[in-house]
C-alpha cells in the first residue's frame, strides 16, 4: 500500500482500521533521531514511549483519526538542563496540537471564508468536525499578514458598539483593504501609528480637527485632503440647512407648477357634465361614472373632502376609488323587497324627508321585510344637495422635502 500521498513527510504507517464512517491509522515517525529542543543536538537513545491521538484530513468522505506513537530521548549533553525530551515533528504537527498542520490549515480558510457557525457546519459534512470555539481558536493563531506603509493612508472612525466604544480604522486607498484598527479616536494614538510608519504622502480624512492635528505632528510633509463621502454629505447638510430656509418660496414654485399642469390637463380632457345628476344615472352607471370622474379630479389634484362635495358622495366612497387602480363592479346579494317602496320613499324624499330612521318606521307596516342599513345604503344614493359644489382652487401642489431636495442636486 502506497501511503506517500496519504501520510505526512516523516511518517510511516504501522496498521490501518477502515470503518463505517472513519479510518484509523497507526503511525510512528521514521526518523532516526531525536533533536533536543534546548541545546539542538540530536540523540538516539529512546527512553519510553507515550501515544498522541491526532486528526487528519478526511478520506472518501470519513473521518481520519492518527494514534501516533511518539518517542522521548535521552539527552547526551551533561551540561543540558533537560535530560529527557519528547521527538518533534518539524511543521507537519506542532507541539500539543491535536491536529495536523494542514488539517488546521483547511478550517482555517473555511472559518475566515464562512466564520465560525457555518463553518463548524461546513466541517462537520466534509467529515472534519470541529466546534465553533476551535475555529475561533485557529483563525486567532493565524499571523497577521504583514502589510506595507501606504502612500495614500484613509483615516476614518468606526463603531466597536454603536454610541459607546468608537476606534479608528486606517486604509490603504490604492488598495482598497483597511490595513489597521486602532482602539480609540484619540489624535495621540493616530499620531504614534503614524510616526512609526513614515513614507506617507496624502492622506484622507474627514473633518474632525483631532486628526488633523495628529497629522500635522506626525506627518507634516502629508497633504491633507478631504475624502468624496464626508464632501458630500457636508454639501447635502449645507444645502438642506439653506433649503429649510425658503420653504415658502419652494411651496409658491410648487403651487405654480400643479396649476400649470391641471390647466393642461383639462384643455385636453371634457369634465362630466354637471347638469347631469350622478343619482339621476342606474346604480352600476352612477358608480361606474363616480369612479372615472373622482380619478379625472384625482390627477388634477383635488383632495377627497372637496371631491366628495363637488360629485355629492361619501367621502368614503372617495377615499375608496383613490385606492383602486381599475373600477371594481359591487357585487349585490339577496335583495330585498325595498324597490316596491322606491316611488314612495322618492315622494317622501321630495317633500323633504330625509330621515333614514323615520323613513323606516312609515314603510315597515307597508310591508317592508329588510333592515335599516338596506335602506341607508339605497337613500345614500339619492341627492343631497340640489345643486353641485363648484371646485375651489386647486391651492396644494407636489412639494418635496429640504433632504430630498438637496440629495436631488448633490
Amino acid at each position: 500500500m502506497h501511503t506517500s500521498l496519504l501520510l505526512p513527510t516523516n511518517f510511516t504507517l504501522r496498521s490501518s482500521t477502515v470503518y463505517e464512517t472513519s479510518v484509523s491509522l497507526g503511525i510512528m515517525s521514521s526518523a532516526a533521531f531525536g533533536v533536543c529542543p534546548q541545546c539542538l543536538n540530536p540523540s538516539s537513545k529512546v527512553h519510553s514511549y507515550y501515544k498522541r491521538k491526532v486528526r487528519d484530513l478526511p478520506i472518501s468522505g470519513k473521518e481520519v483519526t492518527m494514534h501516533l506513537s511518539v518517542r522521548k530521548f535521552f539527552c547526551q549533553q551533561t551540561d543540558c538542563p533537560r535530560k529527557i525530551f519528547a521527538e518533534r515533528f518539524d511543521t507537519s504537527l506542532m507541539p500539543y496540537e491535536r491536529r495536523l498542520e494542514r488539517s488546521n490549515n483547511l478550517i482555517r480558510e473555511i472559518g475566515l471564508s464562512c466564520g465560525s457557525k457555518p463553518g463548524a457546519k461546513v466541517c462537520k459534512v466534509i467529515a472534519l468536525p470541529v466546534s465553533t470555539s476551535t475555529i475561533l481558536r485557529v483563525i486567532k493563531k493565524t499571523p497577521l499578514p504583514s502589510t506595507e506603509t501606504p502612500t495614500i493612508l484613509g483615516i476614518d472612525d468606526f463603531a466597536f458598539r454603536k454610541g459607546n466604544t468608537y476606534g479608528t480604522i486606517l486604509v490603504d486607498v490604492e488598495r482598497r483593504k483597511p490595513i489597521d484598527l486602532l482602539p480609540d479616536r484619540e489624535g495621540k494614538t493616530l499620531e504614534a501609528w503614524l510616526t512609526a510608519h513614515p513614507g506617507i504622502e496624502v492622506v484622507a480624512r474627514d473633518r474632525s480637527s483631532v486628526y488633523a492635528h495628529a497629522i500635522t505632528q506626525a506627518a507634516p510633509t502629508a497633504v491633507q485632503v478631504a475624502d468624496r463621502w464626508h464632501l458630500l454629505k457636508n454639501l447635502s447638510e449645507s444645502l438642506e440647512r439653506y433649503l429649510d430656509t425658503q420653504r415658502s418660496l419652494i411651496k409658491a414654485v410648487a403651487q405654480e407648477l400643479s396649476q400649470k399642469r391641471i390647466t393642461e390637463s383639462m384643455t385636453t380632457t371634457q369634465p362630466m357634465p354637471l347638469s347631469h345628476s350622478i343619482s339621476d344615472q342606474a346604480p352600476k352607471e352612477k358608480r361606474y361614472s363616480s369612479y372615472v370622474e373622482v380619478k379625472r379630479l384625482q390627477q388634477q389634484g383635488h383632495g377627497q373632502r372637496t371631491i366628495a362635495r363637488h360629485l355629492g358622495i361619501s367621502r368614503n366612497t372617495v377615499r375608496k376609488y383613490f385606492r383602486q387602480p381599475t373600477f371594481i363592479p359591487k357585487i349585490h346579494g339577496k335583495r330585498s323587497n325595498l324597490l316596491e317602496f322606491e316611488s314612495y320613499l322618492r315622494k317622501r324624499w321630495g317633500e323633504g324627508q330625509t330621515s333614514v330612521k323615520e323613513l323606516l318606521q312609515e314603510i315597515q307596516p307597508m310591508g317592508y321585510n329588510g333592515k335599516y342599513t338596506i335602506l341607508a345604503a339605497f337613500l345614500a344614493n339619492y341627492p343631497r344637495q340640489p345643486h353641485a359644489y363648484t371646485l375651489p382652487p386647486i391651492q396644494k401642489g407636489v412639494t418635496y422635502s429640504s433632504r430630498n431636495l438637496s440629495i436631488a442636486l448633490c
